[in-house]
């Protein structure tokens, strides 16, 4: 009965443990240019809180601009295509004209054999003519892919945390511009003790407290429990999530965390 008793004991004391924890941001992002190019606009500054999409770097774009804009004038224009159906129109009309007088023995063969070929090779001109517009389309495409790629977006909400750049400098694919952390939700990163394996599951709910200077709770939901025990430090990984679509919980802070009081 005593020794009942005992393991009882050992088993609430493990369920309560209270364990030291780190708020870490869920992802951490460093920004670099999809091009070489001077960078000419970097409308974001430091602590900023940004929207995936939002404009972060803009590199110069002339060139590019002046591509697309070239590639758009020709996709735009369709007078070779409509001339070539106008000549079709023409080489049939004539073909028929010329049938029709070898038919009465007026005209020779060799002449309708040659209306045939130039109705034929207009045909051919008129289908070269449609897969140009293709290709200008392509080309279209293509040329605002480049221009894209004198800028950068967000690739997630976060907020900016460093600005490695300025205005003026140059920059390519190996330069750190800027880097961001994505600030919801916050990750709660903890280091278990071993007595507590097997006891935390997933999509638990628990309290997490800022530790001072810093004041403040928070409700976490577990997210990922290690299956893999660290023998050394006696020890298994364990990650809480905590919902932080207003920035008010801060990353980097440390805290504790009441296992079993949820």
């Amino acid at each position: 009965m005593a020794a009942a008793l005992t393991v009882h004991s050992v088993q609430t004391a493990a369920a309560q443990s209270e364990v030291d924890c780190v708020l870490e941001p869920a992802a951490r992002v460093t920004i670099s240019a999809k091009a070489e190019g001077t960078i000419r606009e970097i409308p974001v500054g430091r602590g900023d809180l940004v929207e995936k999409g939002d404009l972060l770097v803009r590199l110069d774009a002339e060139l590019e601009s002046l591509q697309l804009e070239l590639a758009q004038a020709r996709a735009e224009s369709d007078l070779d295509l409509r001339g070539q159906r106008e000549r079709l129109l023409l080489r049939q009309k004539e073909y028929d004209r010329v049938e029709q007088l070898s038919q009465r023995n007026i005209a020779a063969t060799s002449a309708l054999d040659d209306a045939g070929i130039e109705l034929s090779l207009t045909e051919l001109a008129l289908e070269q003519a449609k897969f140009d517009r293709k290709l200008a389309a392509i080309e279209v495409r293509q040329a605002q892919a480049l221009l894209d790629r004198r800028s950068v977006q967000s690739p997630l909400t976060g907020r900016v945390v460093a600005v490695d750049a300025a205005v003026g400098e140059f920059a390519n694919e190996q330069t750190s511009i800027m880097e961001i952390v994505q600030t919801d939700p916050i990750h709660v990163e903890v280091f278990a003790p071993g007595e507590l394996f097997g006891r935390i599951t997933e999509g638990e709910i628990h309290e997490v407290v800022l530790m001072p200077p810093l004041d403040g709770r928070f409700n976490a939901t577990v997210a990922v429990v290690d299956r893999l025990f660290d023998t050394a430090s006696g020890t298994f990984g364990v990650r809480l999530e905590i919902d932080n679509p207003k920035s008010i919980v801060p990353s980097g802070a440390r805290c504790r965390i009441l296992f079993g009081a949820g």
